[in-house]
């Protein structure tokens, strides 16, 4: 996470390529969380987006995003 953290931008690509994200590494935790999308506590945030892009985690239930919906 220490090394995630000295990252000025981000660009996270969901499968087939497609551009998820794009902008400050420091608003990334903004980004999702406007989705619905909380990082689970004692979980690394980097590793949690990751999962959830590559479909190995669900979005959290309570935030009726399913991964289709993904931008």
């Amino acid at each position: 996470y220490a090394l995630f953290n000295m990252f000025d931008d981000l660009i996270l690509l969901g499968k087939g390529g497609l551009m998820v994200y794009h902008g400050s590494s420091k608003k990334v935790e903004e980004y999702f969380s406007g989705l619905g999308i909380n990082v689970p506590e004692r979980i690394n945030p980097p590793d949690y987006y990751i999962d959830i892009l590559e479909g190995i985690a669900a979005p959290d239930g309570n935030s009726g995003l399913r991964y289709e919906d993904l931008p």
